[in-house]
């Protein structure tokens, strides 16, 4: 998921990119048919979490704010953001049954 969600960050300063990114994410695999989004209470529950872990580390989700944070190592603040997320972004869609890790030997057997 980082690599997919990494793509957006060709400049490096997207760090709010990622956290789009993971809502279009959910919404594509929470969507239902014939649902209307405001009928899809698991995809909005998943964001609440996402954003609620999002705020829980970082304080922000305010694009300027997260550039400048300081990350233990010296790592670009974004890297590690874009990571976190990702991981984040699996968890949740790993602990609704919707997303299964290619690794998992669940795909292309």
């Amino acid at each position: 998921m980082f690599s997919v969600m990494g793509l957006g960050m060709q400049t490096e300063q997207s760090c709010c990119g990622a956290f789009t990114v993971a809502v279009g994410i959910i919404g594509l695999m929470t969507a239902k048919e014939g649902q209307t989004d405001v009928s899809n209470m698991e995809g909005y529950q998943m964001i609440a979490d996402l954003t609620d872990f999002t705020l829980g580390v970082y304080g922000t989700l305010h694009c300027v704010e997260l550039q400048k944070l300081e990350i233990v190592g010296g790592e670009n603040p974004c890297h590690a953001i874009v990571e976190a997320l990702a991981k984040k972004l699996e968890e949740l869609l790993a602990g609704r049954r919707i997303f299964r890790p290619v690794n998992a030997g669940q795909i292309g057997s």
